[in-house]
């Protein structure tokens, strides 16, 4: 037998090992959750047009930044120790169900004052506890009703899950749309009352699926200062992905926040198939025995998809303004100066992976900080004079900032 010969042989025995095959459906899902996404992205922002859109982002950016702190790190302790000891998940959901009711009422309160104080007075209060309530308290709820799931590496599930609130607000908002022309307060009510429906839904799901969530009699202290580290370091990431939108509506205009939380939504489409990779990734590297080896062996992929779709966005730029309507225009160039975010993003993550895989999650309160400053500092300091190319350059040094520091640990531990 010839070496091509044997080559083709083997090909065309090849079959997708468990982690492609987990990565693959996840992405079956995730790839219809964009798609639902992007139609409903497109249908509300030509219907209320950059500064209706505006508006709402300003207020959704605010409610984000508090939802990771919502469970108190809960979430992240399901799934490091649900993929560990999966005989147990009931318990563990039970641990951050506690956590998590006992800090999203304190929140969610906080972030509507946060929200009233900090964005112009463009939606009415009701609409803004609305809000509030989808993108904090349900959104957090659906989170950890998720990553049950993801602990227990049903990754069809997990993508079920987060795939079904989309579609289920698409499917409103269409509706909403042939009883009026729908104004912002009007689509927020109904985005808060389907949102927390569904998240009531799925928590039915998960409960049914995996049994009643049972508390293990930890001490709440102990589990607090185990999840405190995950929390902070989610709500530091979304600081620096969502604090730019408020900053931005006080130095720029709403039609600003509009168009650049536009830009960040056609990423969203090339981080698809690279968060599905990411999140498959996770549970295998906490049972790894050589997670750091591990993580930087499956992460080859989800990088070269990144710098792949980045150049696909660059080149797709153009399209955007007749998607979305004229009072888009311009938002091509700021599409473009994203293409390379979603790489950065990826050796972020696959450093933050990797830290935590190794007992390193103490870290993140210094390496988050240091994120989360970045941004805030860095936006308030660029976009007075750079409008939205300094959102967009804080938005890199951020990313930046975070690669340099989680890698300086990972060669210091080594």
């Amino acid at each position: 037998m010839t070496a091509t010969t044997a080559t083709l042989t083997r090909l065309r025995a090849w079959r997708p090992g468990g982690y492609l095959r987990a990565s693959g459906v996840l992405f079956g899902w995730l790839a219809l959750r964009t798609v639902a996404q992007m139609a409903l992205f497109v249908l509300v922002a030509r219907t209320l047009g950059a500064e209706g859109y505006g508006s709402l982002i300003a207020v959704m950016a605010i409610a984000t930044l508090f939802a990771p702190l919502a469970g108190l790190g809960g979430q992240a302790l399901l799934v490091r120790d649900g993929a560990r000891n999966p005989e147990h998940l009931a318990t563990h959901l039970g641990d951050a169900l506690r956590l998590w009711a006992i800090s999203v009422v304190p929140l969610s309160v906080a972030a509507f004052v946060a929200c009233r104080l900090l964005v112009p007075p463009a939606l009415p209060a009701y609409a803004v506890a609305a809000i509030v309530l989808a993108d904090l308290a349900g959104a957090s709820l659906l989170e950890l009703m998720a990553r049950t799931w993801q602990a227990h590496q049903r990754m069809a599930g997990f993508g079920a899950v987060m795939s079904g609130l989309i579609l289920t607000r698409l499917a409103a908002f269409l509706m909403l749309t042939t009883l009026t022309v729908p104004n912002p307060a009007q689509w927020a009510v109904l985005y808060g009352a389907v949102s927390l429906g569904y998240t009531a839904l799925a928590t039915w799901a998960a409960a049914m699926t995996f049994g009643r969530p049972v508390w293990s009699g930890d001490n709440l202290s102990a589990l607090v200062r185990a999840g405190f580290p995950f929390a902070f370091a989610g709500g530091a990431m979304r600081v620096q992905a969502e604090a730019n939108k408020p900053i931005l509506a006080r130095l720029d205009t709403l039609a600003g926040v509009g168009a650049f939380s536009a830009a960040q939504r056609v990423m969203d489409v090339v981080l698809l198939p690279v968060t599905a990779a990411l999140d498959t990734l996770l549970p295998r590297a906490y049972r790894a025995q050589r997670p750091l080896y591990t993580v930087l062996r499956i992460g080859t992929g989800p990088l070269v998809l990144s710098i792949a779709g980045g150049g696909l966005l660059a080149l797709s730029a153009p399209l955007l303004p007749a998607l979305l309507g004229p009072s888009f225009a311009g938002i091509e160039s700021l599409v473009r100066a994203f293409a390379l975010l979603p790489a950065a993003f990826v050796v972020r993550s696959l450093l933050t992976f990797a830290l935590a895989a190794r007992g390193g999650e103490r870290h993140f309160l210094l390496t988050y900080t240091v994120g989360a400053l970045t941004s805030v500092v860095a936006t308030a300091a660029w976009v007075p004079s750079l409008g939205l190319t300094g959102a967009i350059a804080a938005a890199y040094a951020t990313e930046l900032s975070l690669i340099a520091v989680q890698g300086g640990l990972l060669v210091r531990r080594r």
